[in-house]
């Protein structure tokens, strides 16, 4: 074989191997960024971690018609990128008529010391009706940000996990100006 194809093959290999490995690194970055969601697959009847976020917080759903669980994390990008619009659904919900009629909070939950998440919200300009410090054990969701709808019975409705898509934005928004 003469040796300008051998040359041709070696390269032809390394692009090859380099594109395998973008490809790879790409799919790991979009993963974690959110805009990626693998379908999970769960025993009939086996708990999402969702639910068992859930079951594991003190929390009293039946005093509002909606409750949003905000799972954050300061040290993560992704979570400081979607604070934005957190703090403009706040604003929405402080202005949108009848108020006291949506009957829809917003509960923040990190695995940080409560003083940590609240300076961490404050400087963002966001303020959640509560905060929540869990240990990383008792947190089953490992995905931030993830927002957690739940209904006033305690039964979750929808889940977000990673950046949200302008339809997810206004689905929450709609929430939030409704109450329903």
């Amino acid at each position: 074989m003469p040796t300008a194809a051998i040359g041709t093959l070696v390269k032809i290999g390394i692009i090859v191997g380099c594109a395998g490995v973008c490809l790879h690194n790409s799919r790991q970055l979009l993963n974690h960024a959110g805009w990626m969601r693998p379908a999970l697959s769960r025993p009939t009847g086996a708990a999402t971690p969702e639910q068992t976020l859930l079951d594991s917080v003190d929390v009293d759903y039946r005093s509002s018609r909606k409750t949003f669980l905000l799972l954050v994390d300061s040290s993560c990008p992704y979570s400081t990128k979607s604070l934005p619009f957190y703090r403009r659904l706040l604003e929405i919900r402080a202005t949108a008529k009848g108020n006291a009629g949506t009957g829809v909070r917003l509960v923040a939950i990190a695995t940080q010391p409560r003083t940590v998440l609240s300076a961490y919200l404050d400087k963002h300009g966001v303020r959640p009706d509560s905060l929540i410090s869990l240990s990383a054990d008792r947190l089953p969701v490992q995905r931030t940000p993830t927002l957690i709808l739940v209904s006033a019975d305690g039964r979750m409705e929808r889940s977000w996990v990673g950046s949200l898509t302008k339809d997810d934005q206004q689905a929450i928004m709609a929430v939030v100006e409704h109450g329903n």
